[in-house]
């Protein structure tokens, strides 16, 4: 089996690579890391399992996989690895965890970490899940890939993964909660991310008789033109969700404001206020300009940088309304 380990972080970039490497090279094994980023499940809703006020302030972004299974947490603590085999190579098909993962769980269990399958798709230590696994067929191959909470700052996770909604209503895949743990505190002489990267790398690759190759420069051109096409893109990442909708409401000094907001494919169809605050014109005026916009921080802050919200909410300033709406 081929085995590659690359220097690139970034979220977007590295799922493109997933995708190129499946298309242009036999079976494959990758280990790879990226920059703070939710990486969410294809058939998640993004509103349903992310608190977007938390990750927009601490620079975490969102890319969404094209494999099934739910929303995780990546940041520098962390590593990820990707089995890439033919759908007819003597893997079960979809559905084979404990298969693909049996190498991962070996090189832990060798170190001296006490990892187990746990349910569909888990590896865990004492009950909590170090490890998250997901997998999708692509062409004739199977995507199989997985986290690996080493040394990740689990108070982040947790927050980027707690939604900041009053109320939602709408369908999607919904991540389950799990009590979650750092390997670092089980294994045996290691100490930081570096050293498990290369043991881990080295020890999967021998037992996969594996055989380590780069990716080439064309590989790298193909990966970042698909990375623009698709995975950096809002309609990719949020624009094939399902319709939902959201109520979100927040006191402010001069009252309460509440929004009602129905979305689809991305898009704000509609919009409604209420509350106890005070207005000189009319919220049907405001509601029509952030009709048919994405929803999204940047789109909805340059649509009311253009108009007086004071005139629509007396004594709350732009950023407030627009923290308020998304």
């Amino acid at each position: 089996m081929l085995c590659i380990r690359h220097g690139i972080s970034d979220p977007y970039l590295n799922h493109a690579v997933e995708e190129v490497v499946a298309e242009r090279y036999g079976d494959c094994f990758m280990l790879w890391e990226n920059t703070p980023a939710i990486l969410l499940g294809k058939h998640q809703n993004a509103r349903r399992e992310i608190n977007f006020s938390y990750i927009e302030k601490n620079n975490i972004v969102v890319v969404r996989r094209i494999t099934g299974g739910g929303a995780v947490y990546n940041d520098s603590g962390n590593l990820n690895f990707t089995f890439i085999t033919s759908a007819y190579g003597g893997y079960a098909g979809l559905g084979d965890f404990a298969r693909f993962a049996a190498p991962v769980l070996d090189a832990l269990n060798r170190a001296g970490v006490p990892a187990v399958m746990s349910g569909r798709n888990d590896l865990t230590v004492d009950g909590k899940k170090i490890s998250g696994n997901a997998e999708c067929k692509l062409g004739n191959k199977i995507i199989h890939h997985g986290t690996l909470l080493f040394n990740s700052d689990l108070s982040a996770l947790s927050k980027a993964l707690t939604p900041d909604i009053v109320k939602f209503e709408g369908k999607g895949i919904k991540s389950v909660s799990s009590r979650v743990a750092n390997i670092l505190p089980y294994i045996n002489d290691i100490k930081d991310i570096g050293e498990f990267k290369e043991y881990l790398f080295l020890n999967i690759m021998a037992s996969l008789n594996g055989r380590e190759i780069a990716l080439t420069a064309d590989d790298y051109n193909i990966a970042e033109e698909l990375a623009n096409k698709k995975y950096r893109t809002h309609s990719w990442n949020f624009g094939g969700e399902r319709p939902f909708n959201i109520r979100r409401e927040k006191r402010f000094a001069t009252g309460t404001v509440a929004a009602e907001i129905y979305v689809d494919g991305g898009k704000i169809k509609d919009i409604a206020f209420s509350g106890d605050y005070f207005a000189e014109a009319e919220q049907d005026e405001i509601a029509a300009l952030l009709r048919g916009v994405p929803y999204e921080r940047g789109t909805v802050s340059d649509v009311l940088s253009k108009v007086d919200t004071n005139k629509y909410f007396f004594g709350v300033s732009q950023d407030e309304i627009v923290s308020l709406i998304i």
